[in-house]
């Protein structure tokens, strides 16, 4: 927003000041505030413009995962968040080096050293047009004088940064009462953001009412005799939500990417990285240094929906123009090309789609895009939890849905009882196995058994804190094989579990179609490849001799066994239990 001092002292017989018309007003345009600085050095801009935000070296581009731990400095200029904090893009031991390079060839000052947080404000000057003297910087807002060199011109100029508390806002309109006295006759320029409107018309959503807060500003802009300049262009120019509370995407591995033709070329050089440690911290560090590049090839591939229709549109005009020239041989080519090029991006839709709607039974068949996009979206629908009902049957909803959750699973599996010792625990295990089958269950780990672990775990399982599915390991096992297998085998040797390898994802799952209470949940742990490697290992160990162990009437989770088996003997057991006649019967039912 921009206001100046109003022109015309005048009053109007109803004692209102008269508003200039439209058309006689100054015509501001709504762009870029800082399109002259694409006059600066092209290849400065190129090289610099990524330091104005400060992403930490473990974070990068992303569309998907769980994230890495970072200490990100939340200080310099940015958005007002909530509460009146503002998140900082700039840090402020990096603001003259990130200035430098984004006003080259220009002066530059900031209200940093009077800010509680970071720097709200950055005013940039062509030395060369103008001449600027700071009268006074708050946190709020930096008035300044200012001077056109050509024409000896003077004005003020107040560049606002409005807290996005209405309570300390009001400072800010006390604060440009007191600087009206100062201006005096002056011409004076507010510009900036106010985090407020004037008008109801300038928001396209919010109250359809005068709120406190424009009832404020309006009357601190009548107070000053400003008005607002009138501008071209868009009307709405600024869409931006508050970066506040919000976390980077995490990264998650789409098996789509395995098929890039810079893929395993990309692998090779982040796994050639030299890394000092055991093996099993070669390996973590290893795949956390190929999260960047993996963006890298998943930021190129780009929308992959838009880059279908656009595809299936081009295929389109080059069968239209090659039915009207059938003879041409480039025509041909081009459509070959366009055709190739449209069934790889319909291949890669639909992996990705399928990868996020997790339907496992269907395997093959024509391009399910459609289903898999309709089911993707019930899984979204359904992982939001808006409200629950706690142990006590009271209704929670928004923010504090999470603490009920966690309350329940304290109580439910971090309360600590006292636990008596059995005197003699092997008389409760009759059923033994025996040692031959014992010591080939502990027999070493080869890396035979490792590599049909891997591979017999499906593509698209869901994957742990990590990111990366069991697709990355098994299309670049020529690369990371060895090194896994021996991470893996060093565990089984030595019992030691690397902290990242142990971290798992809790997730919730419905027991029900409409759950409504925290018992309507059951929890699940996300485990990231090399800790389901392992636990397949020793599954694979244990499943042959469970027979030799576990009785008979136990049908429950063994293989070759079904429960449905007891329920149908008991059945064929209760059959006639209904008859009056024949000898007195009774029936106990103890566990089925």
């Amino acid at each position: 927003m921009i206001y100046r001092r109003k022109i015309t002292t005048k009053q109007h017989e109803n004692g209102k000041r008269p508003q200039p018309d439209k058309d006689q007003r100054d015509l501001v345009e709504t762009s870029n505030s800082f399109r002259v600085l694409d006059q600066c050095n092209e290849n400065d801009a190129e090289t610099n413009n990524l330091n104005v935000v400060d992403e930490p070296s473990d974070i990068d581009l992303d569309d998907d995962g769980k994230a890495e731990k970072r200490n990100v400095n939340t200080e310099g200029a940015s958005t007002p968040g909530l509460e009146g904090h503002h998140e900082s893009h700039v840090p402020i031991d990096r603001l003259t080096k990130v200035c430098n390079s984004v006003f080259p060839c220009w002066m530059w000052t900031s209200n940093g050293h009077v800010c509680d947080r970071g720097t709200h404000i950055i005013l940039g000057w062509d030395p060369g047009i103008t001449q600027v003297m700071v009268v006074m910087a708050k946190d709020q807002v930096i008035h300044c004088l200012v001077t056109m060199l050509n024409s000896g011109c003077k004005f003020f100029v107040s560049c606002f940064y409005a807290a996005n508390n209405y309570i300390q806002r009001r400072q800010l309109w006390r604060d440009l009462g007191m600087h009206k006295g100062f201006v005096r006759n002056y011409p004076w320029v507010l510009m900036g953001d106010f985090n407020t409107s004037l008008r109801l018309e300038e928001s396209t959503n919010g109250s359809s009412t005068i709120t406190i807060t424009m009832r404020e500003f309006h009357e601190c802009v009548n107070d000053l005799n400003m008005e607002d300049v009138n501008y071209t262009g868009l009307q709405f120019t600024w869409n931006q939500r508050p970066h506040v509370g919000s976390k980077p995407k995490p990264f998650k591995f789409s098996n789509y990417v395995a098929h890039h033709n810079d893929f395993i070329q990309t692998v090779v050089d982040g796994w050639a990285k030299d890394v000092e440690g055991h093996m099993m911290f070669k390996v973590v560090k290893r795949l956390r240094m190929l999260k960047k590049p993996i963006r890298r090839l998943i930021w190129l591939k780009g929308n992959l929906h838009a880059r279908v229709v656009k595809l299936r549109k081009e295929l389109e005009i080059a069968q239209a123009e090659l039915d009207k020239t059938p003879d041409s041989l480039n025509l041909r080519m081009n459509e070959s090309l366009k055709l190739m090029e449209y069934k790889e991006a319909i291949l890669e839709e639909e992996c990705f789609l399928k990868q996020k709607s997790k339907v496992e039974w269907l395997h093959v068949g024509d391009s399910n895009c459609s289903y898999f996009h309709k089911v993707v979206k019930g899984r979204v629908h359904r992982n939001h939890i808006h409200a629950i009902s706690d142990q006590n049957d009271n209704i929670v909803e928004g923010a504090t849905v999470c603490d009920v959750f966690v309350r329940h699973y304290e109580l439910f599996l971090g309360t600590a009882n006292i636990c008596n010792m059995l005197n003699d625990p092997g008389t409760l295990f009759s059923a033994r196995i025996n040692t031959t089958k014992a010591n080939h269950m502990v027999r070493p780990v080869t890396n035979e058994e490792v590599k049909a672990a891997i591979f017999d775990i499906g593509d698209d399982k869901a994957t742990g804190p990590d990111g990366y599915s069991l697709a990355f390991f098994k299309n670049a096992w020529d690369v990371v094989g060895n090194d896994v297998c021996s991470a893996i085998k060093a565990f089984f040797s030595n019992s030691q579990l690397l902290t990242e390898i142990n971290h798992t994802i809790i997730a919730l799952l419905p027991k029900n179609q409409h759950p409504g209470k925290v018992n309507d949940y059951r929890s699940i742990s996300c485990c990231n490849v090399l800790y389901k490697c392992i636990s397949k290992i020793i599954t694979n160990r244990i499943t042959p001799c469970l027979e030799d162990i576990v009785y008979e009437n136990q049908y429950a989770f063994i293989p070759g066994r079904r429960i449905s088996d007891n329920i149908l003997l008991t059945q064929e057991l209760m059959q006639n239990y209904h008859l009056d006649r024949g000898i007195p019967r009774c029936a106990f039912k103890v566990d089925i």
